[in-house]
């Protein structure tokens, strides 16, 4: 008994220590329980009622747990009446096996919370399930972020297959590729499984001059960014610019686990760049071929181009025109400079336009034209300067010559008009003298006085005479000649003229050209030149006259508005004296102007040159320089016709008398009344009139009477001599006419 009563003792010592150890565990179980987020809950199979619910259960659950052991499936209440039905149904039919739920629940407040909720029988030691246990848990925060999640993906595949580039991607430890957007097959004549399938076929449609550098790429291991261009071959022979950018993408560690790709269709981008480089290249042709110099500036970056012209027409390098506009600056001539600075001050407000000089680096003085374009952005902000700068150097020289041909006509006619009004009273003091002498007796003191007032008139005739050379007046009697004659024929009398401190070298060309021209005046134009040499020399000095054939070409003539293109006889003069400065060679044909002392020049010697030289068609040219000497360039017009001969003149001084009746027609009374006194002394029966009007008067006055002889001046008011004598043939056929002019 005393040894039955020992092992009962043991038993229950360790059935107390069993029990305790179940007491121990279930308190480690309900704290856990009842500390975890998770609502756990213990039920039985067959009556399907709680026997442990954890206190999370109300912190999932808008119920309390109490409800659940009188009711344990209140909490279907609270599920989303969407989700319901088929948690019911699921319960009851999937009892017998694990089940996972994922529902929605509806908080007293209206608020919709996520619940997951697993469920798994547990079986006895005869595979019987006897009880089953569950975990809920509150998932809305992660539901949300899949919600989240799921609506970027949507956005993302929204964009990506929506925008007209193909994007992809592949993991470098997987095979193949993860990922391609539908718009791959609008690029590639291929479709996407093609490339799921095969992630290299694509290479099959690169063009083939670019497949090898191509595959090289793709295949060469890339740490950064790869950015490659190519073209693809399209089933119908079309070739397609295509554009591929890779991105490495790295985990945590740096390492590259995965590949991101963009792929373009970039044709039209191409063709547009190919246009604009077409355009640009033929920008810059136009550019550096034509004599304008253009150049593009910007406010904030500066010199954006400069065409070659530039360092042309400045003379100086591009590169340090790039460096300082003050390169520029420094070569215009001092006397414009602060003017052109002003200028340029205004430029970013409006189109400018000027004209200055610049000093090239050679010494020669250019006439530069600028013309400034302000370029405005989208604001209406100046921001941009585009100029064109030409060369105008020729221009102005035509213009200078034109001013001062214009400048000469009008001195011209003012000369031609004074002189021929002096020209008349000349006649009339020379006719009246003569005749004075005429009628005096020898001896007559008288005639002493005669003579001098003669002599005066005849002085005062050669002054006309040569303003009527100036003002191309002159009545002349072209022949056509060999200037070689002319500077030959006047020879001895030039050496007598200039004296022997002077050397005069006379240098004749072999085979020289034809020209047609008064040789009389050409005499008085080498007279007149040679006494300006020896005047210019008055210390000695050497003296060249020299003929030769000329071309003229458009580019000279440009530069003379006196001549044109062709063939030209040349007559040069040249000494080795003073010379002349720019100032006084702009006047030099001027009348009356002279550089020489008073009483020794007219100033009427190179105006009456100019006049003869114009009259004959052709141009004379000055080049001198201070201390450099003169030289005198005559051009005369090429004939292709044979030298006439000098026509004989009656030198004798017989003047014929007659009895004829003369109807004598001039508007300048004195002219008239000289004429008509020679006339009655010679015989003749004279009647007077005033004008072509007043001469039909007469002419019908005397009917009855014969007139045989119209001595008529060319130019009247009212009417011509021309318009008369038409008129009064038609009245008086057999009449003769003599046009006179002064």
């Amino acid at each position: 008994q005393i040894a039955g009563a020992g092992d009962n003792t043991q038993l229950l010592a360790k059935r107390i220590e069993a029990e305790e150890a179940l007491r121990d565990s279930q308190s480690r179980f309900i704290q856990v329980a009842e500390n975890m987020p998770q609502a756990f809950w213990l039920a039985d199979f067959q009556t399907n009622e709680p026997i442990y619910v954890s206190p999370s259960f109300e912190k999932i659950f808008p119920g309390k747990v109490n409800d659940l052991y009188g009711n344990s499936m209140s909490w279907l209440e609270h599920v989303h009446p969407e989700d319901r039905d088929w948690v019911r149904v699921a319960i009851e039919t999937q009892r017998h096996a694990e089940l996972y739920m994922e529902f929605r629940i509806v908080l007293p407040d209206g608020a919709v919370r996520w619940i997951s909720n697993l469920h798994k029988p547990i079986r006895n030691e005869a595979g019987e399930i006897y009880r089953s246990v569950g975990v809920a848990e509150d998932i809305t925060t992660r539901k949300l972020a899949e919600e989240a999640l799921r609506e970027s993906q949507n956005r993302f595949i929204q964009l990506v297959e929506n925008i007209p580039m193909a994007f992809w991607f592949s993991d470098t430890q997987a095979e193949g590729t993860r990922y391609v957007s539908p718009y791959y097959e609008k690029i590639y004549p291929a479709t996407v499984n093609e490339i799921y399938e095969n992630p290299m076929s694509w290479l099959e449609y690169v063009h083939p001059e670019d497949r090898d550098w191509v595959r090289a790429a793709t295949e060469t291991q890339q740490h950064g960014e790869r950015h490659i261009e190519f073209r693809i071959v399209l089933p119908d022979g079309a070739v397609r610019w295509i554009s591929n950018v890779d991105n490495p993408i790295r985990n945590e560690a740096g390492e590259v686990y995965r590949t991101v790709g963009i792929v373009e269709d970039i044709t039209e981008r191409k063709l547009a760049e190919e246009a604009l480089k077409e355009s640009q290249n033929r920008f810059i042709q136009v550019a550096e071929n034509i004599s304008e110099a253009l150049w593009l500036n910007d406010f904030e970056t500066g010199l954006l181009y400069m065409s070659p012209v530039v360092e042309r027409l400045f003379g100086v390098s591009s590169e340090s025109l790039h460096e300082t506009l003050k390169t520029w600056i420094d070569v215009i001539h001092p006397e414009d400079r602060e003017r052109v600075r002003d200028i340029r001050k205004n430029h970013a407000k409006e189109e400018q336009h000027y004209e200055f000089r610049i000093v090239h680096p050679d010494g020669s003085i250019r006439w530069i034209s600028n013309q400034l374009t302000p370029i405005k952005n989208e604001k209406g902000e100046v921001y941009r300067v585009v100029g064109v700068a030409q060369d105008i150097t020729e221009r102005k020289l035509m213009e200078e010559q034109l001013i001062q041909s214009q400048k000469m006509e009008v001195v011209g006619q003012l000369a031609g008009g004074v002189a021929h009004d002096f020209n008349n009273l000349l006649t009339a003091i020379l006719a009246y003298s003569q005749m004075g002498i005429m009628k005096l007796r020898s001896g007559d003191p008288v005639i002493g006085y005669m003579e001098e007032i003669k002599k005066a008139g005849e002085r005062a005739a050669e002054l006309t005479s040569q303003l009527l050379g100036f003002s191309r007046r002159q009545i002349t009697q072209p022949r056509v000649i060999s200037l070689n004659k002319i500077s030959i024929d006047t020879n001895k009398m030039l050496r007598r003229l200039i004296g022997e401190d002077v050397e005069l070298v006379v240098l004749p060309s072999d085979d020289l050209w034809l020209t047609e021209v008064d040789p009389g005046q050409m005499e008085q134009v080498l007279l007149n030149l040679a006494v300006n040499a020896r005047d210019a020399m008055p210390d000695g000095g050497k003296l060249t006259i020299e003929t030769t054939n000329a071309r003229i070409d458009d580019g000279f003539a440009r530069l003379h508005s006196d001549l044109s293109e062709g063939e030209y006889v040349t007559l040069s003069v040249r000494d080795t004296g003073t010379g002349m400065s720019k100032e006084v060679i702009e006047r030099i044909f001027e009348p009356f102007f002279t550089t020489k002392e008073v009483g020794k020049g007219t100033g009427l010697g190179l105006a009456m040159c100019y006049g003869i030289v114009t009259q004959n068609g052709g141009c004379i040219i000055v080049d001198s320089e201070p201390g450099k000497g003169t030289t005198f360039t005559i051009y005369l017009p090429r004939v292709d016709v044979p030298a006439s001969s000098m026509p004989l003149r009656d030198e004798s001084g017989y003047l014929p008398t007659g009895s004829e009746t003369v109807l004598l027609v001039e508007d300048e009374p004195v002219l008239r009344n000289v004429a008509a006194l020679i006339l009655r002394e010679q015989g003749y029966t004279v009647l007077e009139a005033a004008n072509g009007t007043d001469a039909l008067r007469v002419s019908e006055e005397c009917s009855d009477q014969v007139i045989h002889l119209l001595l008529t001046d060319v130019v009247m008011p009212l009417m011509g001599g021309r318009e008369l004598a038409d008129k009064l043939r038609m009245i008086r056929p057999d009449i003769s006419v003599l046009f006179a002019s002064g």
